[in-house]
């Protein structure tokens, strides 16, 4: 394959010292008797340059508008929704689930008697109830 030869190679060389030509004026001009342009900005709009280098407070604002409102509703749902609410219900059934095991841990004796004893209890009760007697 014959090699391309670009025509941009020769102009290479001329812009990057036309560039460096141009750069040392400017640099000398910025730091003469007068001082650099930006702090004689600063000098003639003292209240708009701390406005500008502070990038327009914009950190600021979106702190104070975004950030720190969800931070606190954040922690408001983490606290309230899901520490109250949430785990409270989840705690407290297994607070009740926990309770009728011990009460009703009493009434397995493994006593074969017991057993007869409180399906005779029911029995009557039942017929009691159906026959209007009680309750």
């Amino acid at each position: 394959m014959p090699e391309v030869v670009s025509s941009e190679a020769p102009l290479q060389p001329a812009s990057t010292i036309s560039a460096t030509s141009a750069a040392s004026p400017r640099a000398s001009r910025e730091t003469n008797e007068e001082g650099r342009i930006p702090d004689r900005i600063a000098q003639a709009f003292p209240k708009t340059y701390a406005l500008v280098s502070d990038k327009f407070r914009v950190d600021e604002a979106y702190n104070f508008l975004i950030v720190r409102p969800f931070d606190w509703l954040s922690r408001m749902l983490w606290k309230v929704v899901d520490v109250l609410i949430i785990d409270g219900v989840l705690n407290a059934g297994a607070f009740l689930v926990e309770l009728a095991g011990d009460v009703l841990r009493f009434l397995q004796t493994g006593n074969v008697r017991n057993y007869a004893l409180t399906f005779f209890l029911g029995v009557i009760g039942l017929m009691l109830l159906v026959l209007g007697l009680g309750f």
